[in-house]
């Protein structure tokens, strides 16, 4: 299963399907050994980051994080609270759907989301190039399904402004 390291196959891995990778620098206090960033081409371009864990030798972590549009955070604020958190458990049923064994964080929480958190973690014996490429892709997904809810939803933004990927 592994040649080099974890990392460097999973950057094999990464680029083998055709995505962007990118080595990110971490400073030595971080809670991360490393970080790699992963980006999908093309016109939906998702990016995904993969992190070792300090002191955490049999998992890795892959997420993604979306900012929720400002405009967005606007109409929902116009809303009532029984609106804006049955609206966004739903969501949170959908993502969860989509992925159970991910982590799902809305922050600060479901009546005032101003990003979605999205996780998924491998651990170190299920690590292979298919369990990696499927989390990739789940992710990839989460990432379309919490954009096309929010435009759906509360509607395209006039002004240019969009629910977008944390960089």
């Amino acid at each position: 299963m592994f040649n080099l390291g974890a990392k460097e196959d999973m950057i094999r891995w990464l680029k083998e399907e055709d995505l962007e990778v990118n080595e990110i620098p971490v400073p030595g206090q971080a809670p991360v050994e490393w970080v790699v960033n992963a980006a999908t081409k093309g016109p939906l371009k998702v990016s995904i980051g993969i992190q070792k864990p300090k002191g955490r030798s049999e998992r890795y972590v892959c997420s993604l994080v979306v900012m929720v549009a400002e405009e967005h955070k606007q109409r929902l604020s116009k809303l009532s609270e029984k609106e804006r958190v049955s609206m966004t458990s739903e969501l949170l049923r959908s993502l969860i759907m989509l992925c159970p064994s991910c982590i799902i964080i809305f922050q600060p929480d479901l009546n005032r989301v101003e990003s979605i958190m999205v996780t998924r973690i491998i651990y170190k014996e299920r690590l292979t190039q298919s369990e990696l490429t499927d989390a990739i892709r789940l992710l990839t997904n989460s990432y379309s399904m919490i954009v096309s809810y929010f435009s759906v939803k509360l509607g395209v933004s006039q002004e240019g402004g969009h629910t977008v990927m944390h960089m």
